[in-house]
């Protein structure tokens, strides 16, 4: 890659997303965050797309990075994308790989506001809530705001 670059060959943002996503499957946080930056500011690429945030969130949430996959997600919306099932998916998921006390109720408000949103949950959001607030959680959840009516719409 930095071969391209050193021969002046200009690589789009679908190829920073790619190198983004494997850094962050590797857990290479620090490298994926220095491509999403070298996007706009090295090369004017424009705006940044959902997938290069998704690519970054993805990555502290699989490390059980909450904080940093919260601060991510925040600044995808700051900027103007409107979050997908996808992305609200990875920041549970984050919740559920994270070690931090407040993970249970961080869940559940990202869910609220998901489902506030009218974005419907798919079995991928139910199974990370479940992991992230616990089954007795998760059922008492699912009995107050009725998933199964949400999920069937």
């Amino acid at each position: 890659f930095q071969e391209l670059l050193s021969q002046n060959l200009k690589p789009d943002s679908v190829s920073y997303t790619t190198l983004m996503e494997a850094h962050a499957k590797s857990g290479e946080m620090a490298l994926a965050e220095r491509y999403f930056d070298q996007i706009q500011s090295f090369h004017g690429l424009g705006r940044l797309s959902l997938e290069s945030y998704s690519a970054i969130i993805n990555g502290h949430a699989r490390l059980g990075n909450l904080d940093s996959a919260a601060k991510w997600f925040g600044d995808m919306e700051r900027n103007g994308l409107t979050a997908t099932v996808v992305q609200f998916n990875q920041l549970l998921r984050a919740c559920a790989e994270s070690a931090t006390d407040e993970r249970q109720a961080f869940a559940e408000e990202v869910f609220k506001r998901m489902v506030e949103r009218g974005i419907s949950p798919s079995d991928g959001t139910l199974q990370a809530l479940k992991w992230a607030v616990g089954a007795n959680r998760f059922h008492e959840i699912y009995s107050k705001i009725g998933i199964y009516q949400v999920h069937s719409q």
